[in-house]
């Protein structure tokens, strides 16, 4: 008491644990980020992200900054450690830098760091500097006609109904191989993709053209029970057993002869309605699932998702798409 200090008020602070931050090393960071980004019920890491961070820290960051407290790591330690990425993986220093980054503002937020984040020292770091995005591959216009013709006689069900689904509506490779039954609406003719298979963990609705719904009930003959996979594949990946392997659309497209990719097609699908002049860029925005407005503006929204005309403009997309198969027919039956 004489102290100034008051016992009661003394006792009850012993009830907290009082973290030694120069204790705390990376490895137990990381160990506390991973276990905290793995269980939120809202904006968690997905499988593919969780996976993709176990890699990096295992192969890169274990060995070399694992044992060290936070308190001693430096942006000098972490820019030599990303230097030896960068050599062999660009891309994925990338990725290690802002791991490294996450787990020293987790440890912040925590408290069980005080200082400051190193990695902000390394922000347009010439020596690690991202490279050059590769873009990928699109499908050009005037070759849609002939897509859809040798997509039409090839002799898997599954897979040409997958491609012809995918080539109309823009849905990302992984959200489109993963859907079931139990997300196909027939009452709205589209598909309700659930967050943790869209790329941005929102809840997707994905409007369909007519010309889709009679391929999906020739499908349904094969089994339509709630959990059924709907493209059936041969995958044996963990999640993805009985989807078509991620390569399989690739490997189809190329083997129709044609320098493109999956995802690419998405491009194709947003540059023809682009030019069309007849959809706004958040329509076509929100069709390809990309976010279309800043948080202010989607909150005011009210969570619009645009989907009447995001239907429309589907519809207008896979009518275009038949135009283009008649005239390429059209062309080789005269040559």
């Amino acid at each position: 008491i004489k102290q100034g200090i008051d016992p009661k008020v003394e006792k009850h602070k012993k009830k907290f644990n009082k973290v030694r931050t120069s204790n705390v090393t990376f490895n137990q960071a990381y160990n506390d980020t991973y276990s905290f980004y793995s269980t939120k019920k809202i904006d968690a890491w997905s499988k593919g992200h969780k996976k993709r961070c176990k890699s990096i820290y295992d192969n890169y960051l274990t060995n070399t900054l694992g044992k060290l407290p936070l308190t001693e790591i430096t942006d000098e330690m972490i820019l030599q450690v990303l230097e030896g990425i960068y050599k062999k993986a660009p891309v994925t220093c990338q990725k290690a830098k802002h791991l490294i980054s996450v787990v020293f503002n987790f440890a912040k937020d925590k408290r069980i760091f005080k200082g400051f984040n190193p990695v902000m020292h390394l922000k347009g770091n010439s020596l690690i500097a991202p490279t050059e995005p590769k873009h990928h591959r699109e499908l050009p216009v005037t070759q849609v006609g002939e897509f859809l013709d040798k997509n039409n006689q090839y002799p898997n069900i599954y897979i040409k109904s997958y491609l012809y689904v995918m080539l109309t509506t823009a849905l990302r490779v992984t959200s489109l191989r993963k859907t079931t039954w139990g997300m196909y609406d027939k009452k709205t003719n589209a598909f309700h993709i659930p967050s943790e298979n869209m790329k941005g963990r929102k809840f997707f609705r994905c409007p369909l053209p007519s010309q889709a719904i009679p391929i999906l009930d020739e499908l349904r003959k094969e089994g339509d029970k709630p959990n059924e996979i709907i493209f059936k594949g041969n995958s044996k990946v963990v999640g993805e057993v009985g989807c078509l392997s991620s390569n399989t659309p690739n490997i189809v497209i190329r083997g129709f002869g044609f320098d493109a990719n999956a995802h690419g097609i998405r491009t194709t699908f947003t540059r023809t309605l682009t030019k069309s002049k007849q959809y706004s860029i958040e329509v076509i925005e929100a069709q390809m699932s990309h976010k279309f407005a800043s948080d202010i503006r989607l909150a005011y929204m009210g969570g619009e998702d645009y989907f009447d005309e995001r239907k429309e403009a589907v519809q207008y997309f896979a009518d275009w798409c038949d135009k283009q198969l008649a005239i390429y027919k059209g062309a080789t039956n005269n040559s």
